[in-house]
């Protein structure tokens, strides 16, 4: 993947990254708040719900995104032929709606 080719993430993100995990920051953080106490020191963390983060992604400065962190080509194509155009509807008691389009937020699996 081109984010990890040319080192756009951080060593200590772990979201969206192959071989990563949640396990990971919390025993990153376990060791820091540990160093922090056998140092003597304060160690401070900061918190983010991201609930419905992926509802609110701006498609566009997403794909500007992708191309300044060097993807491009097929994959970029795919990318944005994936995003783009996305509707919805919702079942109710066997009645659908009408299919409205997504302008904003990416699709997830739960």
């Amino acid at each position: 993947m081109a984010l990890e080719k040319n080192s756009i993430f951080t060593p200590e993100q772990a979201g969206f990254r192959q071989h990563r995990s949640t396990e990971d920051q919390v025993a990153y953080i376990a060791q820091k708040i540990e160093d922090g106490f056998q140092d003597k020191k304060h160690t401070l963390t900061v918190w983010i719900d991201t609930e419905k983060a992926f509802d609110k992604v701006w498609k566009d400065g997403l794909r500007l995104k992708l191309q300044k962190c060097g993807v491009s080509g097929c994959m970029y194509q795919w990318i944005s032929q994936y995003l783009n155009n996305r509707k919805a509807r919702v079942h109710v008691g066997g009645t659908y709606s009408r299919k409205k389009t997504l302008r904003e937020g990416v699709p997830q699996v739960e």
